[in-house]
C-alpha cells in the first residue's frame, strides 16, 4: 500500500571535480534539479520527469531532512509501528553521509534516534505508567551478500548461521 512507503529523493552537492567542472561552464551530460516532489532529469535535450514523495535540492542540510521524514520515522515510532529507513544510490551518491552524518553534522541514525529518546522522555500525565522498548538493526546490502552490521565482528555474512537472517 503506497500509504505505508515513503520514497523521498535527495540530490547530493556536487562533489570536488564537479564542482572545478561547473565552474569552468563544462556542459554536463545529465542535469538534475527539484521542483516540489518532482525530479527533472536532463539529458540533451531531454528532460524526463520522476515523482516521489519528496524531493530535496542539495542544498537540504541533515536537520532539514529529518524535519521532512520525521512524521513519516518518528511519529509511527511512538504508535508502535515498526519503520525501515532505506538509503539506496551508487557509490559516492551521499548513503553514508545521509545515514552517519560527519564529525559536525550527525546523520539520521542519530538524529531519528534523539527525537525518538526526547519523545520517549517525555512526562507523562499523573498515575499513567508507561514503559517501552525499543529494537533496532543495521543491515548493509552490498552486491549478493548481507551483513549484520551491529553484529559483535562488525558484520556477518547472511551466510553464517549466527548473523543477519534473510527471508
Amino acid at each position: 500500500d503506497h500509504d505505508h512507503i515513503r520514497v523521498v529523493v535527495r540530490l547530493r552537492p556536487y562533489s570536488r571535480g564537479e564542482a572545478v567542472l561547473q565552474a569552468e561552464g563544462a556542459d554536463s551530460e545529465v542535469a538534475l534539479r527539484t521542483e516540489g516532489a518532482t525530479l527533472l532529469v536532463r539529458h540533451g535535450n531531454e528532460t524526463a520527469q520522476h515523482k516521489f514523495d519528496a524531493c530535496l535540492p542539495e542544498v537540504t542540510g541533515q536537520e532539514d531532512l529529518l524535519a521532512q521524514l520525521e512524521p513519516w520515522l518518528v511519529d509511527p515510532l511512538m504508535g508502535g509501528t515498526n519503520v525501515t529507513l532505506l538509503c539506496c544510490g551508487g557509490p559516492g551518491s551521499g548513503k553514508q553521509f545521509s545515514l552517519f552524518g560527519s564529525g559536525s553534522s550527525p546523520g539520521l541514525v542519530q538524529l531519528v534516534s534523539r527525537a525518538l529518546f526526547q519523545r520517549l522522555r517525555a512526562p507523562t500525565p499523573p498515575g499513567v505508567k508507561r514503559t517501552h522498548t525499543v529494537r533496532a538493526s543495521h543491515a548493509l546490502l552490498d552486491d549478493d551478500a548481507a551483513y549484520d552490521m551491529l553484529a559483535e565482528r562488525g558484520g556477518v555474512d547472511s551466510t553464517d548461521d549466527k548473523g543477519l537472517q534473510l527471508r
